[in-house]
């Protein structure tokens, strides 16, 4: 008696399960690719502050400034350029960190968030200046 009630059953909900079944196995899935670097894709607006050693008595030179970062796809792949009012900077992406692709720069940077961004460049002799901001 419930072998019979089971194929009843079974046979009253086979063919929606089959229709199910073959309408999806007709469409090929779809895979979207992204690019673990566009989330820090923008224009960052930051405080700047540079500490510079200066030759005169005054011994210390210090200012506080505000800057935009643009923060841009290289072609090749895990490179960011970080652009500083002229200058640009190709930095390789590990994580959420930055650093510099070329040997014996003085820069790196970080991601704290996909909208917060650090960034130290040491230029020269005790001078240096850090870039911290938020995504525009």
């Amino acid at each position: 008696m419930y072998i019979i009630i089971g194929f009843i059953i079974c046979a009253a909900f086979m063919p929606a399960v089959t229709r199910s079944v073959q309408g999806q196995a007709g469409n090929k899935p779809s895979f979207k690719l992204t690019d673990y670097r566009d989330v820090y894709m923008g224009n960052y607006f930051c405080n700047c502050s540079c500490r510079a050693t200066v030759s005169d008595k005054s011994g210390q030179g210090n200012f506080t400034d505000t800057a935009t970062i643009s923060v841009v796809k290289d072609a090749l792949d895990s490179i960011l350029q970080v652009n500083i009012a002229l200058n640009t900077y190709k930095m390789k992406l590990t994580n959420s960190k930055m650093r510099p692709c070329q040997a014996g720069t003085h820069f790196s940077g970080n991601f704290f968030a996909s909208d917060s961004i650090s960034f130290v460049m040491y230029i020269g002799l005790g001078h240096v200046c850090r870039y911290i901001g938020k995504k525009k």
